[in-house]
């Protein structure tokens, strides 16, 4: 999963020129995954999650692999996925990011029973609702497995 010369400026575009306390980025951060992907397959646990799961996905991401993405979604038992012809970076500007950011809200309205409230809803109403989604009762104590 190399970057490609485009991603890697589009990354790089969002760090300081010059780090705080000499830091040098010398590892890249899929260097724990590649030394340890033969013990940790984290889709084997996708069709054990109960809750609504939306996954999103650029077709042309260097980053995550589109395929296992695909496959995360297919396998979930409430997966829903969100997928558009973009890099991995790309996402995160513009018009594209904006419209993802609106569906991830519909998506979470939708699936927190709040679809049909006021556009403008208190963090701890959506705390609430994500809360009992996850089967965690007001007290604090988790009842159902996610």
């Amino acid at each position: 999963m190399q970057l490609d010369e485009f991603e890697t400026k589009e990354y790089f575009s969002k760090h300081p020129q010059v780090y705080q306390g000499d830091w040098q980025n010398i590892a890249r951060a899929s260097l724990v995954w590649e030394l340890f992907r033969h013990k940790y397959s984290p889709i084997k646990y996708v069709p054990d999650i109960k809750c609504p799961i939306l996954f999103v996905a650029a077709s042309e991401d260097c980053l995550c692999p589109v395929g296992q993405i695909y496959k995360a979604a297919k396998i979930a038992q409430q997966g829903q996925l969100l997928a558009r012809d973009c890099t991995h970076f790309e996402l995160y500007r513009g018009k594209l990011f904006e419209g993802i950011i609106s569906e991830q809200v519909n998506f979470f309205r939708q699936h927190t029973g709040l679809a049909n409230a006021p556009a403008r809803i208190t963090a701890a109403a959506g705390v609430r609702a994500i809360a009992k989604l996850a089967g965690i009762p007001e007290n604090g104590k988790q009842t159902a497995a996610l």
